[in-house]
């Protein structure tokens, strides 16, 4: 089993997937992506997820839905939001949710990086 931090990547795009996939591997993570709030959910692998980033608008439950899911668990991770769906209500729900970061799309790759390094250093 790694000792690497597990960032979990959830996002109905499959190329912003895989594009976060490499670059939290570059950084020296670990990382698993999944399509949807409901494909992360029945994974199972949330005890071992470090943090998470999470798109809020998905097919199904938003991200903002999963995060109020799972601040309703016993095994709360941070949260940081990265959406093309960027304005002050999201924002102030997702701060209100206790998300640590929200960045828009485009990704700004070197904030993303910052906010990891703080989060799991």
């Amino acid at each position: 089993m790694s000792s690497e931090p597990l960032i979990a990547i959830v996002d109905d795009d499959i190329a912003v997937r895989e594009a976060l996939v490499d670059f939290v591997r570059t950084c020296g993570y670990s990382a698993e992506s999944f399509s949807s709030a409901e494909e992360y959910l029945s994974s199972g692998k949330h005890a071992r997820v470090s943090c998470l980033l999470l798109d809020i608008m998905m097919p199904g439950k938003s991200g903002l839905e999963l995060q109020a899911e799972l601040n309703r668990s016993a095994e709360v991770k941070p949260i940081i939001f990265i959406s093309s769906f960027d304005d002050a209500k999201s924002r102030a729900t997702a701060a209100e949710g206790g998300a640590v970061g929200f960045l828009g799309k485009p990704i700004d790759i070197e904030a993303l990086m910052v906010l990891l390094e703080n989060l799991l250093h």
